[in-house]
């Protein structure tokens, strides 16, 4: 729900808020709101490929690295967008590109974690499931938490707030996903998925039958 469904819940959320709290129009509070969408058309996908070529360099656990610092770039650029005042649409429009891109590259670092996660487990299917799942029940979370903010606290940035609160909360879990054949991000992997080196049994066969020649040999002479 930290990234799936943050982003679920602003595309709920957007054009409201432009609508009642810049005073745009309806129609350019929707397209200042389909902005945040547009990210997706590459930001979810380069994610996924910084965290390839991280894993490629530094390892697995450099997966978890770029998990962790999209993840709380987002929270903060939330967190930002929440105190843009209204008289700054300009300066929130730049601050929720950026939210956006890093929301969307979170997404995209996540599912780089799910096929490794899913293999260990020997249920990708699974997995990749109870993560997708994660993001839309996350933002019916996010519906409820914006609701009760704004029924209780006047200022309608308010619901932004708690969330870019919420979202870097949900960083602190990433150092705490830990696998032993993968590592984490603060310690390496205690376990190998290689299968054991069968060249020793061979080669014990091998000596065993070289030591028994000589006999044979003594045998067939007599």
């Amino acid at each position: 729900g930290g990234c799936f469904g943050t982003e679920v819940a602003m595309n709920q959320q957007l054009a409201p808020y432009f609508f009642g709290y810049f005073g745009l129009s309806v129609t350019n509070a929707g397209w200042a709101a389909a902005g945040f969408g547009l990210m997706n058309l590459f930001a979810r996908s380069l994610g996924g490929l910084i965290s390839d070529y991280m894993s490629s360099r530094l390892g697995h656990r450099a997966r978890h690295w770029v998990l962790f610092f999209t993840q709380t770039m987002a929270g903060l650029m939330l967190l930002t967008f929440s105190r843009m005042k209204s008289d700054n649409f300009a300066g929130a429009m730049v601050v929720l590109l950026c939210f956006s891109f890093s929301v969307q590259m979170a997404e995209g670092a996540t599912f780089a974690v799910v096929p490794y996660v899913g293999k260990i487990l020997k249920a990708l299917g699974p997995v990749a499931g109870i993560v997708g799942a994660g993001g839309n029940i996350g933002a019916a979370l996010w519906g409820v938490i914006y609701r009760e903010v704004s029924t209780s606290d006047p200022d309608p940035r308010a619901p932004f707030l708690v969330h870019g609160f919420a979202v870097l909360a949900t960083c602190l879990l990433v150092p705490f996903v830990h696998y032993p054949s993968l590592g984490s991000m603060f310690f390496p992997a205690t376990e190998t998925d290689e299968k054991p080196d069968v060249q020793p049994a061979v080669k014990m066969q091998a000596s065993a039958v070289d030591e028994d020649a000589p006999a044979a040999d003594v045998a067939r002479s007599a």
